[in-house]
């Protein structure tokens, strides 16, 4: 090949070349670089459920049981669960716990552990635990922690203790009604809870608490209280420091009269009331003269006695009536009045009939024991006794009309005197002649 031939063909390679470089640079272009910064994207908010925990009921006392419910805890999609089909639990071990007022509770008070369900909820029953801080009212935190860490709490109110005791007012040996609340309560997965009862320091009896920490009893107040006084009842928690207190008072005795007003002669009804139980009267006077029977009254259980007797001839207008009964006293007023004229002669000049006292107690022939007289305006006694032997002593030797005499009898009788039928009872007797 000629030299010439050769170059041309070279040149025309080179031509070749140069052209499929050109096709390859087609549609390539320069990079631009911005001069702004870098910006990341905001992530889309998700919403992230929050435990929430409930008490029922949210007030309580010790040893009463509650409901815990829950929901928003950890579900078996978050791995770890230790119950069955993965749920998880409140285990009772290290951080998974319930606690009130910072206090774990135990397995007196919950079984551990405790499954969550399959969407995260719990439900379970707990024991209000006895100690200082559930017997002292107020509130108190209880939590649930479940063994991933999610937890939440709830209020507990503890209720003030409260007594009452009705009536509020009552004689030795009356019965009270006592009524409690807030006290530690009867339970069948714990204990059976008491409360013991005084009355000024006496102990009156216990009651049983019920689920809700109430209870109501009866008892007697007691004989040795005081007449009159104010008592102090008291309700204390058995095994517990927790305590409540009412009043109640033991009143003054009291003394009626019925009628209030009535001439000498004239029988009336002494009342009392609110004196020791089965004891003796000791006093009865009307005036500055006694008129306590024979053999003497005796209250009834309850303090009530009530007594019937003459009326002294005394002077007009109000006098004191005392009775005392077992050392306790008490008194009234009593008005004498004159007698009713439709019912009495009006006085005259002309001396009243009277008579020989032996004449005019014949009629009680043996059954006569003795016979006193009291003269107000000499303020001295005088007496009669139908034994021979007193014949030369005797002071009543007359029985005049109208005045009052204490005539005592061995046995009951009714008989003429004076031209009246009188019934007399054993022992003394006031009568108007």
């Amino acid at each position: 090949m000629r030299p010439g031939s050769m170059a041309g063909i070279a040149a025309g390679l080179l031509l070749v070349a140069a052209l499929i470089a050109g096709r390859l640079m087609v549609g390539l272009t320069t990079p631009i670089v911005s001069s702004a910064p870098l910006q990341q994207s905001t992530p889309t908010p998700t919403n992230t459920p929050v435990p929430d925990l409930k008490l029922s009921p949210s007030t309580a006392v010790a040893n009463q049981t509650v409901t815990l419910t829950g929901t928003n805890f950890t579900s078996p999609i978050t791995p770890g669960g230790g119950g069955v089909g993965g749920v998880h639990q409140i285990t009772g071990a290290g951080d998974s716990l319930i606690t009130l007022a910072e206090v774990a509770l135990d397995s007196s008070a919950v079984e551990y552990p405790v499954d969550l369900d399959s969407g995260g909820n719990l439900l379970v029953t707990v024991v209000i635990p006895i100690s200082d801080a559930t017997i002292a009212d107020g509130s108190l935190v209880m939590k649930v922690t479940d063994s991933f860490g999610q937890s939440d709490t709830a209020t507990l109110k503890i209720p003030q203790r409260s007594l009452t005791v009705t009536p509020d007012e009552g004689p030795r040996g009356s019965v009270v009604t006592a009524k409690g609340t807030g006290f530690p309560a009867s339970n069948p997965r714990t204990t059976t809870q008491s409360v013991k009862l005084t009355y000024d320091g006496t102990s009156v009896g216990t009651a049983t608490t019920d689920a809700e920490g109430d209870f109501e009893t009866t008892f007697n107040v007691p004989l040795t209280a005081g007449i009159p006084s104010s008592n102090t009842v008291t309700a204390t928690g058995v095994g517990t420091t927790g305590t409540a207190i009412d009043g109640h008072k033991v009143a003054s005795p009291k003394v009626e009269l019925t009628p209030e007003s009535a001439a000498f002669g004239a029988t009336i009804a002494i009342n009392g009331t609110g004196f020791p139980g089965f004891s003796t009267a000791t006093t009865v006077d009307i005036g500055d003269l006694s008129v306590l029977p024979s053999p003497p009254p005796r209250t009834l259980a309850d303090g009530l006695l009530s007594i019937s007797v003459l009326v002294p001839q005394l002077d007009l207008g109000v006098q004191v009536v005392r009775l005392t009964v077992g050392g306790v006293s008490a008194i009234a007023t009593f008005t004498i009045v004159a007698p009713d004229p439709t019912a009495t002669p009006v006085p005259t000049a002309t001396p009243l009939p009277i008579v020989d006292t032996a004449t005019g107690l014949a009629p009680l022939s043996d059954n006569l024991v003795r016979v006193w007289s009291f003269d107000n305006s000499t303020k001295e006694w005088s007496y009669y006794d139908p034994r021979p032997i007193f014949a030369s002593a005797n002071t009543v030797t007359q029985l005049v009309r109208g005045q009052i005499y204490w005539i005592k009898i061995d046995n009951a009788q009714t008989v003429t005197l004076n031209g009246s039928e009188r019934t007399l009872f054993v022992g003394w007797n006031l009568l108007a002649w």
